[in-house]
């Protein structure tokens, strides 16, 4: 059961990481710009893009405080599920042909998958335990 521990460990933090990223768009255009690969030419799409970037750091800082505190396993996992497959489905029926897009939606679907292990994993140790 240890080696499941730390794969729940592993999933968490790892997702966390992926949510945890795009954050430094906090910064400004610039940052979101670059990670985006979209021109963001209006402040107030810049301050929506940036607001996208806190918003993010939030359900990572969970997903990753997860990694640690059992009792807040739930609530990260319905949050990142929440996020991850939200931004999935808004690229499938929306019509992007942006590539960092595409790009970003690729890391959400492997993050939502190892998000879904840690998840399956964790309920395995709660029955067991």
């Amino acid at each position: 059961m240890m080696t499941i521990s730390k794969l729940v460990t592993a999933g968490f933090l790892i997702t966390g990481f992926i949510n945890l990223l795009p954050l430094i768009g906090v910064i400004g255009a610039s940052q979101l710009q670059r990670l985006y690969q979209v021109s963001i030419t209006d402040a107030d799409l810049a301050l929506l893009m940036q607001h996208r970037a806190l918003l993010l750091g939030i359900v990572g800082g969970l997903l990753a405080a997860a990694a640690f505190r059992p009792e807040l396993r739930l609530a990260g996992a319905v949050a990142g599920l929440v996020s991850m497959t939200g931004y999935l489905l808004l690229i499938v029926l929306g019509s992007t042909s942006n590539a960092s897009l595409i790009k970003v939606a690729w890391f959400d679907v492997a993050a939502v998958l190892v998000l879904l292990a840690a998840v399956v994993g964790d309920g395995v140790l709660r029955r067991a335990g």
